[in-house]
């Protein structure tokens, strides 16, 4: 379980699929011409109005969303904010309702109460509490 005192970005986003509202990490698209850590830069740019350089973005692992199914690549990022960059968090998706900094004890309680239930956000929980756990500097 990650320490009391981090807090974590978490974004409403409507998703059409599911025709409901969903608690998510933010999250998006690559483009051809970017790496794992431009596409989270820019994303989180995007999607949460906060800038922020690269030595400040760290790819914990790939994942793939459905092996079966799917030939993709899933970056986790870890992205460590100033108290400055979290407080300039200005959403701009139209998608977005909003976003909030939630601790780490409520994520764990939203992901039992089965508020979060979006496939990736949840994995991405257990690769950064994995790290966490087992001291590799998540």
């Amino acid at each position: 379980m990650p320490d009391g005192t981090s807090a974590f970005l978490l974004a409403r986003h409507w998703r059409v699929s599911t025709r409901q509202w969903a608690w998510e990490f933010p999250r998006g698209m690559g483009a051809d011409d970017e790496d794992s850590r431009d596409t989270a830069i820019r994303e989180l740019s995007e999607e949460a109005g906060i800038t922020v350089s690269r030595d400040q973005v760290k790819i914990l692992q790939h994942i793939h969303a459905d092996t079966g199914v799917l030939r993709d690549d899933i970056a986790v990022a870890r992205v460590l904010l100033s108290e400055e960059d979290s407080q300039a968090c200005n959403p701009t998706d139209w998608e977005l309702s909003n976003s909030r900094y939630i601790p780490a004890s409520t994520v764990c309680q939203m992901i039992a109460g089965g508020e979060i239930t979006d496939g990736i956000t949840l994995a991405a929980w257990s690769v950064y509490c994995a790290h966490f756990l087992f001291g590799t500097n998540a």
